[in-house]
């Protein structure tokens, strides 16, 4: 009896350019030609710490009136 273990991996490309993403060519007046770099360091470090096998925490939404929630209903629509 022989047993074989195979791994495949696709072939990544190396680089992505820009000029590749329909999106940015499409809005090319948008985004700049070259970025500076990346964002500089801050001075507080937000960091959000998980803890595992947690749930999410449910909590049902405000009630609200049929007038008030037709009114929000309308704001929204305008809003889109």
């Amino acid at each position: 009896m022989e047993a074989y273990t195979a791994i495949v991996e696709p072939e990544l490309k190396s680089v992505i350019k820009v000029e590749d993403v329909p999106i940015v060519c499409e809005f090319s007046d948008v985004f700049l030609d070259d970025l500076p770099g990346l964002p500089p360091s801050r001075a507080v470090e937000f960091i959000i710490e998980l803890i595992s096998r947690t749930q999410l925490i449910y909590s049902r939404p405000y009630r609200m009136s049929a007038s008030k929630h037709e009114e929000l209903r309308t704001q929204l629509e305008d809003l889109l």
